[in-house]
Formats: structure tokens, C-alpha cells, sequence
């Protein structure tokens, strides 16, 4: 397994870091491009439906959302210019989701509030769609919440109230009017937002945890238990531990999911919660 991280504010690079034989050792950067600025969200999958994989790329500074064929040679450095395709440009949002949305056989971007649907002929545009233009700088999550066969969307507001004028909110929203349903209002940089069944009864739930920065003195981490049918029941799982960006995974291989987070200051570290059931 590699891994694709991309340089934040006023710098310019995104690199692959290939994996040695033992990762406990230094892993060999590759340059992909140098072409836009802070990239907020990367994400690998096949975008356009050829059977291969693809790597999507929202730089926030540069307003541009893309994609690069991954090349023949993926250790030509930089990756070449007619690899990149360029999706949408004036768009500075952040949250990124490779997904076919709407179950029509064709993969569709999420970026931010909107879905980017593949153009019918080579030589058009990729045609956007708003799911909502009420929300601001969200992360998303993208699961069958209330078991009807499609695909719900769920943002939340990561970066408010830090970057707007009120408390982040947190809402999934439901094909094909997508109409919202809030799960909170009043969240303090809720920038972290996982899907998974924590609870071990088939649903899937929602995870948020916010941020601290320099403002918020008791950050929480909220587990939204779906109950079915749409209804979900808020579980505080943990306070006072900020966290920035956290993911949920199997840490000890128990079958349960894990979640494993880091700070974005004021202090920094790294911390693990165990779902012990």
C-alpha cells in the first residue's frame, strides 16, 4: 500500500510515498504535480469508469477540482499534464467522495455541497448538481442510513464557527429532492465525520468529533445510533479530547470499529477510543 498527501497553504505539491519492503523505514517520494495550491482532499478510485483507477484532487486556493490518470509509468516525475483532467474550476470547497450516488451504473464525484455526474461525450463538461447551498465547508459521508435501497449524504460543517458566522451544523439528506434532516446545529468544528455500524445490528451510524483550537474548552465525539426508519439516537462516547480529522477502523481486530484521530492545535497528539461493545 502507498499513500497520496498533498502540501497545505501556500505550497504547491502533491507526492506518492511508496512503500519499502519494511515501512518501518524511509519511503521514496514521487512528485504527481506542483500545478495548484493546498490540497485539501485526495482520493483514489475510478472516476470514469475504464477499469482503472484514478486520483481526484480538490485544491482549495487554486478553486480547481481534478483528476489525474494514473500513467504507465507512475514514477515519471511530475505526472504528465494530459494525465489531469480538470472536472470544475472556481470552486473552493473541501470533502471529497468517488461514488455512484444515484445507482445509474456511472461513477460520481462529490466535492463539498455537489455532485459532479461524468459527461455523456468526451468533449463535455462534467454536469454539477447541488444537493444543498445552505451548508459551508463540509466534510461528507455517503451511506444507506435509512435502508431504502439508496444512497443518503451527510455533511457537516467542519470548520464553523471558526471560518463563518454560526455553530456547525450536521445533517443527512435524502435522494432524489435530498431533502435535509439535522442530526445538530450547534457543533464547534465538527471536522471529523466517519459511517460505520458501531453498534453491531446491520445500520449504519454517524460519528462526529469536533475540534478545540483556541476557543472550545470541551470538545465531544457523538455517535448517532440509527434506529431505523430514519431515526437516529445521540450517544456523547467521549469530551474534553479534541480531534481533527478522525477515521474509523478495526484496531484490534475484534470486529468492532475503531476510531483514531489527531489534534489541530492548540496542543497536538494522537489518540485511539476502542469500541468495547
Amino acid at each position: 500500500m502507498d499513500v497520496i498527501a498533498g502540501q497545505g497553504i501556500h505550497n504547491n505539491d502533491v507526492y506518492w510515498f511508496e512503500q519499502p519492503k519494511d515501512p518501518r523505514t524511509e519511503w521514496q517520494e514521487h512528485l504527481v504535480t506542483d500545478d495548484f495550491e493546498k490540497y485539501h482532499d485526495l482520493a483514489v478510485g475510478d472516476v470514469d469508469d475504464d477499469g482503472q483507477s484514478e486520483l481526484v484532487g480538490l485544491s482549495q486556493e487554486s478553486e480547481v477540482l481534478f483528476y489525474y490518470d494514473i500513467p504507465d509509468d507512475p514514477y515519471e516525475s511530475p505526472w504528465p499534464a494530459e494525465n489531469r483532467h480538470i472536472v470544475a474550476d472556481g470552486l473552493n470547497t473541501e470533502g471529497v467522495q468517488i461514488v455512484d450516488i444515484d445507482g445509474d451504473g456511472q461513477t460520481e464525484i462529490i466535492a463539498g455541497t455537489s455532485i459532479f455526474h461524468q459527461p455523456t461525450e468526451p468533449d463535455q463538461s462534467w454536469q454539477r448538481e447541488d444537493i444543498t447551498t445552505v451548508l459551508d465547508d463540509v466534510r461528507v459521508a455517503v451511506a444507506d442510513l435509512d435502508q431504502d435501497g439508496e444512497l443518503e449524504v451527510v455533511f457537516s460543517e467542519g470548520d464553523l464557527p471558526e471560518y463563518g458566522s454560526h455553530l456547525g451544523r450536521v445533517a443527512w439528506f435524502d435522494p432524489p429532492d435530498w431533502e435535509p434532516t439535522f442530526l445538530r446545529e450547534d457543533l464547534f468544528g465538527p471536522h471529523s465525520l466517519q459511517i460505520a455500524d458501531f453498534t453491531g445490528d446491520g445500520r449504519q451510524d454517524v460519528y462526529v468529533g469536533e475540534m478545540a483550537l483556541e476557543s472550545n474548552d470541551d470538545p465531544k465525539h457523538f455517535i448517532f445510533v440509527n434506529q431505523g426508519g430514519g431515526e437516529f439516537e445521540e450517544h456523547v462516547i467521549d469530551h474534553g479530547i479534541p480531534t481533527h480529522e478522525a477515521k474509523v477502523t478495526d484496531l484490534t481486530g475484534n470486529g468492532r470499529p475503531d476510531i483514531v484521530g489527531k489534534s489541530y492545535g492548540p496542543d497536538h497528539h494522537v489518540d485511539a477510543w476502542y469500541n468495547e461493545g
